[in-house]
């Protein structure tokens, strides 16, 4: 067997396990809302996988990610509050917008709150694996394609179609955008934007 042959079905090997297995497993196994199990896992693969690939290319993935931490986490986090504030109160007045009774009783914050959560959380490193990582370890795969048939794998926990569409929707749409001149940074702002008003937003 050559060189060649062992590393492509190692790369196939990862790929699958990384982005394929794991996030079935944590679909089958971990419990809403919280997915804790599932959010350590996330960042656990991210940390490997960058720890991995800073062999490869000499840091230079973790380097462009570090970087664009530093110049893009205050105006991530202002863009993430302004417009998750104008979906909820916009969206509220018009009856649209509909929180869960104990969330809804701690207040708006509290759901902003959730949002700058679960964008840190989950969008985040999302984002970082399949729209920066994937280009980067398979450029050869069509990694915008791959990333975005990939984004709804990882809502799988939800066994729900329409999040799973939305899911598969949206990658496609960050996909696109990944191409442009779009700072890094406002992918997860609308990921987590995108994925916290699936959950509230009821339309008639």
């Amino acid at each position: 067997m050559s060189l060649t042959t062992i590393q492509q079905k190692g790369n196939l090997f990862e790929l699958g396990f990384a982005f394929g297995v794991i996030p079935l497993v944590v679909s089958t196994m971990d419990a809403r809302p919280l997915m804790l199990g599932g959010r350590i896992l996330l960042w656990s693969a991210l940390f490997l996988l960058l720890s991995l690939h800073a062999q490869r290319d000499g840091g230079k993935l973790r380097q462009i990610l570090q970087e664009n931490r530093k110049r893009g986490t205050l105006p991530a986090l202002a863009l993430l509050l302004g417009l998750g504030s104008l979906l909820q109160f916009g969206l509220g007045r018009f009856g649209l917008w509909q929180t869960p009774p104990q969330l809804a009783s701690a207040g708006p914050w509290a759901s902003l709150l959730l949002l700058v959560i679960a964008t840190v959380t989950t969008a985040v490193p999302m984002e970082v694996l399949l729209r920066a990582y994937l280009p980067r370890r398979f450029p050869t795969l069509r990694p915008a394609l791959l990333g975005a048939l990939l984004t709804p794998w990882f809502y799988l926990c939800t066994w729900n179609v329409q999040t799973v569409s939305l899911a598969l929707a949206g990658g496609a749409i960050l996909a696109i955008l990944s191409r442009t001149k779009l700072p890094f940074w406002m992918l997860p702002v609308l990921h987590g934007l995108g994925a916290w008003a699936v959950q509230f937003v009821h339309l008639p």
